[in-house]
């Protein structure tokens, strides 16, 4: 049984420490995230998925329509942020 991980907007979610370890810190990281949605259940809406990202203003309205892309851009940052501040607890604000 995979392990569900839920991202909700204005919410902390504790992730897994092999979850955060395995993100490069530099380069290219799409094959992690597309071994990571596979191994793991993530679980969030579109619409909290897209109000996050845009609000980080890297993706434009017409970007942020997929959620198996935004799922992979919050695990990217999700864990590029835990491993920055040495947590494993990620805040999804806006």
């Amino acid at each position: 049984m995979k392990t569900r991980i839920v991202f909700k907007i204005h919410t902390e979610t504790e992730l897994p420490q092999n979850f955060i370890d395995s993100m490069p810190r530099q380069g290219q990281a799409d094959e992690t995230c597309e071994t990571l949605l596979k191994e793991y259940d993530i679980d969030v809406s579109l619409e909290d998925s897209t109000k996050y990202l845009k609000s980080l203003g890297a993706w434009d309205n017409e970007e942020l329509t997929d959620l198996e892309l935004n799922k992979m851009r919050l695990i990217w940052i999700a864990c590029l942020d835990c491993q920055e501040n040495e947590t494993n607890r990620f805040y999804m604000g806006e």
